[in-house]
C-alpha cells in the first residue's frame, strides 16, 4: 500500500506502516522532528521506502507560513493561530515553515490507500479534499475536532466509521503472519485492524455527539481523545453496531457533566442525552 502519514511527529506511525512492507510518504512542519526522522529512518529513506517531507499540509501553499511551536509539548505545534492564543502567553514561538495544500500533495504523490492525518486542528483541510479526488484512499482517520470534518467525509462518500480511543492505543497489538506488533503510542492500527465496529454514520454521530460534541459538558475519561477512522466499504450489521455501541458507552461514560458530579446511571444529564440521542437500529 501507499500510506500518507500526515504529521508524522516522531514516526510511530510510519515505522509501524514501513514494518507491515508499505510505502509511506510522511509530512512533517517542525524541522527538529524532520531532522531527527531522518536520522531515525535513513535506510528507509534512502531505498525509497519513506518520503519525508519537511512541510505542513494545510489552507496555504508557500515557503513561509507561520508555525506555532508549543514550547513544553511538540506535539500540540500548529499552524492554527487561535490554538495558539489559546495556550496562553509565552507558551508558544512563530517560525516559518513551509506548507503545501491537500490538494498539492495528492497531486505530487498520488492518492493513497490510506491517509491518517493528526494536525492540531488543520485536520479539516485534508478531510475537505477528499471529496475532490476521482479516486479516494480506501481509509481515512483524522482526530475527531469538529462535526464539520464528519459532514465532509459523508459527502466524500465514507460510510463506515469507528471510534478510537487514542489512549488506549499501547493496549493494541496486531498479528500480521508470524509477526506481532505493539504500539507504544501514535494513532495505531488502522482500516479493518483498528478495535472496534464498522459503525453507521448515524451511529457514529451519536457517540460523536455524546464523547466530543457533547452540547453540555464532557462525558468523556480524564486523558481520553478519539481518533475518527473512515472506510468505503458498508458498515457492519446493525444489531452488531448497537451492542458494541452499548459496551462502548458503559465503559467510557464518566461523569455527569451537567451536575459535575459522580456519575450515575439517573443524573439528568445521561437522562437528557439518552431522550436526545439514540444509536439509529436499521434491519
Amino acid at each position: 500500500m501507499l500510506i500518507f502519514d500526515v504529521g508524522f511527529y516522531r514516526g510511530e506511525d510510519s515505522q509501524y506502516y514501513l514494518a507491515r512492507g508499505h510505502s509511506v510518504v510522511a509530512f512533517e512542519a517542525n524541522p527538529i522532528l524532520y531532522e531527527a526522522g531522518r536520522k531515525k529512518f535513513e535506510e528507509f529513506i534512502s531505498d525509497g521506502r519513506l518520503i519525508l517531507e519537511n512541510c505542513g499540509v494545510g489552507k496555504d501553499s508557500g515557503t513561509s507560513i507561520d508555525f506555532f511551536l508549543h514550547i513544553d509539548s511538540d506535539e500540540w505545534s500548529t499552524f492554527y493561530k487561535e490554538a495558539a492564543l489559546g495556550w496562553g502567553p509565552g507558551k508558544s514561538t512563530v517560525i516559518q515553515v513551509p506548507s503545501i495544500t491537500p490538494r498539492e500533495a495528492f497531486a505530487r504523490y498520488g492518492v493513497p490507500d490510506y491517509v491518517k492525518t493528526d494536525i492540531e486542528g488543520y485536520d479539516i483541510f485534508v478531510a475537505e479534499e477528499l471529496k475532490h479526488l476521482k479516486e479516494k484512499p480506501r481509509w481515512a482517520s483524522f482526530e475527531a475536532t469538529s462535526t464539520a470534518l464528519m459532514r465532509e467525509l459523508m459527502i466524500a462518500g465514507y460510510r463506515s466509521f469507528k471510534i478510537v480511543d487514542q489512549a488506549e492505543v499501547p493496549l493494541q497489538s496486531v498479528t500480521d503472519g508470524l509477526q506481532n506488533f505493539s504500539f507504544g503510542g501514535g494513532t495505531g492500527a488502522f482500516g479493518d485492524d483498528a478495535p472496534g465496529l464498522w459503525l453507521s454514520f448515524e451511529n457514529i454521530m451519536y457517540l460523536y455527539f455524546r464523547y466530543i460534541h457533547d452540547p453540555f459538558a464532557p462525558s468523556t475519561r480524564p486523558g481520553h481523545w478519539y481518533d475518527i477512522h473512515a472506510a468505503l466499504r458498508e458498515p457492519d450489521e446493525a444489531n452488531a453496531q448497537i451492542a458494541w455501541i452499548k459496551q462502548f458507552v458503559g465503559k467510557n461514560e464518566h461523569h455527569c457533566g451537567m451536575m459535575g458530579q459522580t456519575h450515575k446511571p439517573g443524573c439528568p444529564h445521561t437522562l437528557l442525552l439518552e431522550s436526545m440521542l439514540s444509536p439509529t437500529i436499521t434491519e
